[in-house]
């Protein structure tokens, strides 16, 4: 039997098992659904189950590349599926939709990747390493969870499952991306897919706030833009602005002036979020454009003098931004989550880090600052701070692989950039700026981690964008290597 007979079996059965797979979902809720979760729920799973269903019909006749742009453009819909009441439960956490939808991707996307022949066929020091960290990070995880209820009382299930997502699901998206591209205009196609998706959940975001909020007040109110919180938006709308920033300098025409819409909105949005670590982040992307790129300096300086109009023109967003900042340095006790309680929790944090180098386990703070913090009266969920967070949460072995694989591919970008030229040259760079815009956010703020709030909702929905980006940045990597490597065989 010939080799693509036996992946036409292959493809066939699969696409028989998903078939059947889902229409037994279908009768499941049609038999269950309305009269168990009531009717608002029963709408919101109808609708998930026909998106899926969707999904899954159009998986079984398009490429794995194909079915990726897809679910990226799916993705504002299961966002703002967020801000409804809709969720699964299991051992009292609760999941929003997203989740499903994730832990589908990840089934079709490994499946197709087995059937369409895309498993890395070989690969070196670096490239082992880069997945061996993804081990690493889950390890401690793992360990950390089995550690939790000794070192703080914690419970373990939540932090288990928060290892699942601040780790394992981010791997197989990291994975299923970065072995789906295999050129540049591929790489071009989906970011500017990303970009789309990313705007559309912006929209969504502007629209419920219109339909929520007194006009008079929007711009009173921080917003989140179906995200679970709006410090969480902000850290990952930074990584769409120098996206988008890289495209508006690079197109012509009619597209050029979509993109220029896009960075307007993304902007606006981010403003509107009124989070000091986005803003500040904001002003860096400017910076280092500025610095690094000479070809972009013209268009930096006219879009940061737009970016300030905005500010100026939304009169009662600016005053709070200033309000704001003008209050955090100079009353002597804050009473909400500002410069005095993200000290103390920087404080706490690099206190416990030496006396549990394992990890007390993932979203445990709240216990150890209830026990240790310095006003434990507040609710405080995080350390505010990405690394030490993972640190004092997941433990050393977690920190090494998540800075193994960020460190390398920042190196790996900035030394790209500057040995080559042209659309890599600005395209790396604009990568590097993401990632670093990313973390200088996560270093007085929110970064990104698996995020379980207040009424018990485990949501990794920055870490999901964060993953596929970094995918789609070590596919780019891939595919510049090996057209050097092309161009070396051929003029040797």
């Amino acid at each position: 039997m010939t080799h693509s007979k036996k992946e036409k079996i292959f493809e066939n059965l699969f696409l028989i098992f998903l078939f059947s797979f889902f229409v037994t979902g279908l009768i499941l809720f049609l038999l269950f659904g309305y009269n168990i979760f009531g009717s608002k729920r029963g709408l919101v799973l109808s609708a998930s189950f026909i998106v899926v269903l969707f999904l899954t019909l159009i998986s079984l006749f398009f490429s794995l590349r194909d079915f990726c742009l897809l679910y990226i453009l799916t993705l504002p819909f299961f966002l703002r599926l967020n801000v409804t009441r809709f969720y699964f439960e299991i051992s009292s956490i609760k999941f929003h939709p997203i989740t499903l939808s994730v832990i589908f991707f990840i089934f079709v996307g490994l499946t197709k990747i087995f059937i369409e022949g895309k498993f890395p066929k070989k690969s070196d020091i670096k490239d082992f390493l880069l997945n061996f960290s993804f081990i690493f990070m889950l390890t401690g995880g793992i360990v950390s969870s089995l550690l939790t209820e000794t070192v703080v009382g914690g419970e373990k299930v939540v932090s288990f499952f928060s290892a699942i997502f601040a780790f394992l699901i981010p791997f197989f998206l990291f994975f299923i991306f970065s072995n789906t591209f295999k050129n540049l205009e591929e790489i071009k196609k989906i970011l500017i897919f990303f970009i789309l998706s990313f705007f559309l959940n912006t929209i969504s975001g502007f629209l419920n706030i219109l339909t929520k909020f007194d006009p008079v007040e929007l711009f009173l109110n921080r917003a989140s833009f179906n995200f679970i919180g709006p410090n969480v938006y902000a850290a990952t709308s930074l990584i769409f602005i120098p996206l988008t920033f890289y495209f508006l300098n690079e197109e012509k025409g009619n597209k050029k002036f979509l993109f220029f819409l896009f960075f307007i909105f993304i902007n606006l949005s981010l403003l509107m979020t009124i989070s000091r670590g986005g803003l500040l982040s904001l002003l860096l992307i400017y910076i280092l454009f500025f610095i690094l790129v000479k070809d972009f300096r013209k268009n930096v300086a006219t879009l940061f003098y737009i970016s300030v109009g905005i500010g100026a023109l939304t009169f009662g967003l600016l005053f709070n931004v200033i309000s704001r900042f003008f209050n955090i340095f100079t009353r002597a006790k804050v009473t909400e989550f500002s410069t005095l309680i993200r000290v103390n929790a920087w404080k706490l944090s690099l206190e416990q880090i030496p006396k549990n180098p394992l990890g007390i386990g993932g979203n445990q703070f709240p216990k150890l600052w209830r026990n240790f913090g310095a006003f434990p009266e507040q609710l405080v969920l995080h350390s505010h701070n990405l690394m030490l967070g993972l640190t004092l949460e997941y433990g050393i072995i977690a920190i090494i692989g998540f800075l193994y694989l960020n460190g390398y591919l920042l190196y790996s970008l900035f030394t790209l950039f500057q040995r080559s030229s042209g659309t890599v040259k600005k395209l790396s760079i604009s990568f590097f700026i993401s990632i670093l815009s990313f973390f200088f956010m996560g270093t007085i703020s929110e970064g990104p981690r698996a995020h379980l709030n207040n009424e018990r909702f485990l949501t990794n929905d920055p870490l999901i964008i964060y993953y596929i980006f970094l995918g789609i940045v070590y596919s780019f990597l891939k595919v510049v290597k090996n057209e050097k490597e092309n161009s070396d065989n051929i003029s040797s």
